[in-house]
């Protein structure tokens, strides 16, 4: 059976700004930020047709091997397909896949394998073997351990041969955070390369794009392409700015819209922070009993459990630099979490360290209110707000989680129940009103936690009222917004059952 011809045309040309990453140095790693549309995909598989040529051209020739990941089986599948025309295409027909195993063989001795990469089960597909070129598609749904064990991976025996990494990502994902970063470091203006302190301090270029960059869409598909991505955006205009337009501004671009740190986040206030001064001396005063709140969100088994300790302000408070926060808003001031850190030294914002029960997590709040001269048993019973949850007769020693906490010296107060999206948007009006006479909701530089996470928590992919990812922190705070200012002509959101 003769093989059927292959027709060049497979593969377009680049566009104008594909063609600037192209002509970057092989050697630097490479992170393709932008919203849809843009031709990222078809870029990464440029990248990796350059690096199937021969060495001296700055391809890996004969020692490629290459790993093309992505989280999701139908994007895998379609990117088999748009890499297979281009392999095709280059070898003449002459490359062999084999579908059970997801690789290409190449005339050359060189593999490309195909792999789902959304958590730990799935890293087993490929781990173990040695890669020199990888392709990371849709990154920021990748969370950024499993990127770092990719990195591992990355490794030849060839001295002629730098392993390269390619990532594509876009704005408000589940873990794009971490490509925000890498974003931010990079030079302005022109395309050039620049060493970044993500994943190990190694040389980047960074590409920023939209759909306005991709010349090879006519004006018609691309004013469709559009209409679909605001149909998808439901009115929301920092998702449109987003995914049209590649804005990586993450508190325009996720789930809170409203939430401008330029606004939201002041000083830590703590007696042993020299930022304390810029309080004016009017904080620490009010961090006693009869104004504090104590919110928290149980995580149990991997999950983190997330405590925040806020103040709600009797009078209004003016900071050095002038910001106003008005009267009755609330002030998160620390927080006690069970999260772990991971061997780069960042925060695992999504597992548990394991090593807190209800004894060791009661300790711990203890702990951080002892830091600020106050005892948590002293703050009134229904203003330390838990999700409700905790209530449910789980077989443990006591019951309840809850029973078990309130054993250990501290009941709570289950939280207000409903939709989600309540407290989702009274938390977004909050953060919008601060610096405003009326309530806001403000929250300490001191909350690592808080900062990694709810700034840059996406929209739902199935429900545009909602959000997704890492919430331990999102929970609590909202517990803590519909229990203090979520009232309705003075009645309080939120029932007086007791833990």
């Amino acid at each position: 059976m003769s093989k059927p011809k292959i027709d060049p045309r497979a593969v377009p040309q680049p566009l104008r700004w594909q063609m600037e990453v192209l002509a970057q140095p092989t050697s630097s790693w490479v992170a393709l930020c932008g919203g849809r549309y843009s031709g990222k995909s078809h870029l990464s598989i440029l990248l990796l047709v350059q690096a199937l040529g021969p060495v001296e051209l700055g391809g890996h020739g004969e020692s490629f091997r290459g790993l093309i990941l992505r989280s999701d089986l139908e994007g895998l599948n379609k990117l088999t397909e748009m890499a297979s025309a281009f392999i095709q295409v280059l070898f003449r027909g002459k490359a062999r896949y084999v579908k059970s195993e997801r690789r290409f063989y190449l005339p050359n001795g060189a593999t490309l394998k195909f792999s789902q990469l959304g958590d730990e089960a799935s890293a087993t597909r490929w781990q173990g073997q040695d890669y020199s070129w990888c392709l990371l598609d849709d990154a920021g749904l990748i969370h950024p351990d499993l990127v770092r064990r990719v990195i591992t991976s990355l490794r030849t025996s060839n001295a002629a041969i730098t392993p390269r990494l390619v990532a594509t990502a876009n704005p408000g994902n589940r873990h794009s955070a971490t490509w925000a970063r890498l974003l931010s470091e990079a030079p302005k203006g022109d395309i050039k390369p620049f060493q970044s302190r993500e994943f190990g301090g190694k040389t980047w270029v960074v590409s920023k794009s939209n759909i306005y960059d991709n010349h090879a869409l006519t004006k018609e598909q691309r004013d469709d392409y559009i209409e679909i991505l605001k149909a998808r955006a439901n009115g929301r205009k920092a998702v449109e700015q987003a995914e049209i337009y590649g804005n990586w501004d993450f508190p325009s671009g996720g789930f809170f819209a409203s939430l401008d740190a330029s606004r939201v986040q002041v000083p830590d206030g703590h007696f042993s922070s020299p930022r304390r001064y810029e309080w004016a001396g009017e904080l620490l005063p009010l961090v006693n009993p009869q104004n504090c709140w104590l919110t928290c969100d149980w995580g149990g088994g991997m999950s983190p459990s997330w405590v925040g300790l806020a103040v709600q302000l009797p009078d209004p408070i003016v900071l050095a630099d002038g910001r106003l926060l008005g009267r009755d808003s609330l002030v998160i001031v620390d927080e006690f979490h069970t999260a772990t850190t991971g061997l780069s030294g960042d925060l695992d914002v999504e597992h548990s360290n394991g090593q807190h029960d209800t004894s060791t997590f009661t300790a711990g709040v203890f702990q951080m209110c002892k830091r600020w001269g106050i005892h948590a048993a002293d703050i009134h019973l229904s203003k330390r707000i838990i999700d409700a949850a905790v209530g449910a007769r789980t077989g443990s020693r006591c019951g309840s989680i809850a029973n078990e906490l309130a054993a250990e010296g501290l009941p709570w107060t289950p939280g207000p129940k409903g939709e989600r999206s309540v407290g989702w948007s009274l938390m977004g009006k909050l953060f919008s009103q601060c610096c405003f006479p009326a309530p806001g909701l403000f929250v300490s530089e001191r909350c690592e936690y808080f900062w990694a996470t709810v700034p840059v928590l996406p929209i739902h992919r199935n429900r545009l009222d909602d959000l997704e990812g890492p919430d331990h922190a999102a929970d609590a705070v909202r517990y803590l917004a519909m229990s203090a200012l979520g009232h309705v002509g003075g009645t309080m959101v939120g029932g007086p059952m007791t833990y």
